[in-house]
């Protein structure tokens, strides 16, 4: 056993050790794995934590995994963490592809119970203490409230709190539509381009 703070080092271990999944390495997707911790190293986003109580390998994997913005997910039968970001269009989808009558935008009106803000909880490193701020700085009345457990980095946390918070100004509408087997080749985290008699645009 070797220490480490790395988010998908500790995901790997996770799925794989004897006191863990008890899984074969073989169902390490390696190549994706090894790209995310790049990328999460780099920006230096760690995960310090000790499970206390038992839960299910996915269910660890999911807390390691939210300190670098990821979620787990099996694409084929290989594990491979999914990280929330910038990514070109895997596919195209046109009014062809959709299944009739299935095609739906719903829009989310701002109301005075919607969330003004973020308040982001995460673990002091002096003095191992939960500690939290909200973001923006200044105004929040409302927030909604997430625990980052394993962060122990107020840049981290910051930047998921900007994360989220540009998530929820920006994002008000969810497109849902049914598909043949076109809709089988997008993985968990892809985007795609959608193409809708609705709107002259296409948003991926």
């Amino acid at each position: 056993k070797t220490a480490t703070r790395a988010i998908i080092d500790a995901c790997a271990y996770m799925v794989t050790s004897e006191n863990g999944g008890r899984q074969p390495e073989s169902i390490l997707d390696i190549d994706s794995l090894y790209a995310l911790k790049t990328i999460l190293d780099g920006k230096e986003w760690w995960f310090d934590y000790r499970f206390n109580s038992k839960t299910t390998v996915m269910d660890a994997c999911a807390i390691a995994a939210k300190c670098g913005r990821s979620v787990p997910a099996m694409p084929g039968g290989k594990f491979m963490p999914v990280h929330d970001d910038a990514k070109t269009p895997s596919q195209s989808y046109t009014w062809d592809d959709y299944t009739e009558g299935s095609f739906q935008i719903d829009h989310f009106i701002r109301t005075d119970d919607s969330p003004d803000g973020v308040e982001i909880r995460y673990l002091d490193p002096v003095n191992w203490q939960v500690t939290s701020f909200f973001y923006p700085d200044a105004g929040v009345q409302n927030p909604f409230v997430i625990q980052l457990d394993g962060c122990t980095s107020e840049n981290q946390a910051m930047s998921m709190a900007h994360y989220l918070y540009m998530d929820d100004l920006k994002q008000r509408s969810t497109i849902s539509f049914t598909t043949g087997l076109k809709g089988h080749l997008p993985m968990i985290g892809d985007w795609i381009n959608i193409s809708s008699k609705m709107s002259d645009i296409i948003d991926p």
